[in-house]
Order: C-alpha cells, then sequence, then structure tokens
C-alpha cells in the first residue's frame, strides 16, 4: 500500500563518484543526520551489489528529492561531462534569452556552458553532422539529470537530420556509390534514409597523384564543395554514416592509382552514354 506522505526513492553511486572521506569535513553520518534535521525526509545509506553506495530517502516527495539532492551535493565528487550537441539544436538548448538553459540549471543544481556563437561560426548550422560540446558540471546526480533533459531536447529537434560528411576524398565516390548506385541501395534498404553520393569521374580541382611505387595505397585529399549527403531517421542517418565511414577505411588501405594516356577523341567511348559505361567498368573490374 502506498501510505501518502511516505514516498521513498534512491540514488546509487560508484566509489568514484563520491568524495574521498579524507577530504570531506564530517563524517557522512553526520552529514546525513543534518540533512535530516533540516529535512522533512529522512537519508539513509546503505552499501548495493559491486560495490555502489545507496542513499535512500524516505518522506514527501519534494522533500525526499530535495534530500538526496542535498546528499548528492555534500558527498558527490564534482563531475565535468560533454554532451556534443548538433549545432543546428544550438539556439533550442539555450532558449529564448538563455530562459531553457536557465530553468535546467535550476531544476537539477548543474553548471551549463554552451560555446558562444562566435566560436562555432565556421559550423554550418543547416548540418546536423557540425556539432558543438555543451559541458555540464556538477555531482553525478545533476549532471546526469542536466544531461537527460539536454539529450531530451535533442532527441524532440532531430528526429530527422541532414548530415553532409566533407572530409571523404572524391575519388572514393564511384566505389562508396558501387555499380550503378549498388551499395548506396543496400544501405537505403529497409532504413529511412537517403544517401547522395556525387558522380565522380572527371579530375577538377587538382592533378592526379603520382602512382605510388609496388601499387602502394594512394594518398588521396578531400576537396572543398564536394560532400556525401544524409538525410533521413535520425538513428538510421547515423547506422548510414557509420557504414561509409567503415568502408571508407578500407578504401584508404586498399586504393591504389595507375595512369594511362590515351587520345582525347577516344575518351568519349571510354565514359559512354552518361557515364554509363563508366559503371559497366567499375562492375567488371573493380576500378574506376
Amino acid at each position: 500500500m502506498s501510505i501518502p506522505g511516505r514516498y521513498a526513492e534512491r540514488v546509487q553511486f560508484a566509489p568514484s563518484q563520491l568524495t574521498p572521506r579524507n577530504q570531506l569535513k564530517k563524517p557522512v553520518k553526520d552529514v546525513l543526520n543534518e540533512i535530516n534535521k533540516r529535512s522533512k525526509a529522512k537519508a539513509e545509506m546503505k552499501t548495493g551489489p559491486q560495490g555502489m553506495i545507496i542513499f535512500e530517502g524516505q518522506g514527501p516527495v519534494e522533500a525526499v528529492r530535495q534530500a538526496l539532492k542535498e546528499v548528492a551535493n555534500q558527498l558527490g565528487s564534482k563531475q565535468s561531462v560533454k554532451v556534443a550537441v548538433p549545432a543546428s539544436v544550438r539556439a533550442h538548448v539555450i532558449g529564448r534569452q538563455g530562459a531553457t538553459i536557465q530553468a535546467i540549471s535550476k531544476r537539477t543544481g548543474a553548471r551549463i556552458q554552451v560555446p558562444k556563437q562566435e566560436d562555432s561560426t565556421a559550423m554550418d548550422e543547416d548540418d546536423d553532422s557540425s556539432t558543438i560540446d555543451v559541458v555540464i558540471e556538477g555531482d553525478a546526480v545533476t549532471a546526469e539529470m542536466a544531461r537527460r533533459e539536454i539529450e531530451a531536447i535533442v532527441n524532440e529537434r532531430t528526429s530527422t537530420v541532414n548530415m553532409r560528411l566533407k572530409d571523404v576524398p572524391a575519388e572514393y565516390f564511384p566505389f562508396l556509390a558501387g555499380a550503378h548506385n549498388s551499395r548506396i541501395n543496400a544501405i537505403q534498404e529497409g532504413r529511412d534514409v537517403r544517401v547522395q553520393i556525387p558522380q565522380y569521374h572527371t579530375w577538377s580541382s587538382q592533378a592526379p597523384p603520382q602512382a605510388p611505387p609496388n601499387r602502394q595505397p594512394a594518398a588521396f585529399a578531400p576537396q572543398a564543395g564536394s560532400s556525401i549527403q544524409i538525410s533521413g531517421d535520425r538513428q538510421a542517418a547515423a547506422e548510414a554514416r557509420a557504414e561509409i565511414e567503415r568502408q571508407v577505411q578500407e578504401l584508404q588501405r586498399q586504393l591504389t592509382a595507375e595512369q594511362m594516356s590515351i587520345e582525347r577523341g577516344r575518351h568519349q567511348f571510354i565514359v559512354g552514354d552518361k557515364g554509363n559505361a563508366m559503371h559497366d567498368f567499375l562492375e567488371k573490374t573493380g576500378c574506376a
């Protein structure tokens, strides 16, 4: 039976999340006695499984929560947590004139720092793959409460996302897309996500690298203004990005380059109608 006014709640800490005894001004027992005298709740310390320390409070709901906050504040070690937040969500975390972030800080007791606007001017706020680090400082409980509230805002605002992968060399694009976009289709299949990899069969802003000796991997560099776009459900987009990044790592270890001269007038026959011959060549040979 739930008796009115006899609410119970508990928080648990790993030993590393508590301030060492030699750094406390008073024994834990004395700290709890003082909190209980000031509060309408009763807080007790217990030992949990695997060495965890549990503090349990009983009494009226608000009194219990306030007592446990005081326990965490006085006995918990200070934590500093970084939460990666899409740059596009920055304004929603702060709120109008800072109202949202101030409310989170007041509710949880944590100190929250968001980078200034000028610190993130180089980031594209329409690109959800650009992130900023929100720093949360407090004890283990307050920091965790604040982290959950901030992540709830991120989840609400980024159920669908747009990402741009700008650090992938364009020479990898044909291999990542696959012949006739076969690899893109495999990534998209069964997921609420769309992947767009630009066609790239012609050297544009830079000369081809010298063929490495003994068929060693070639060093290709990303090109400005040339990026892979991923859009759709947040989880599906993250999975698609992870798969593409895995393939990029393989290509970095595997791709080499060869060069040969062909008369200019014959290029059209190699490229074919709308570049389809290039897709067929990739499919048959594994080369672009």
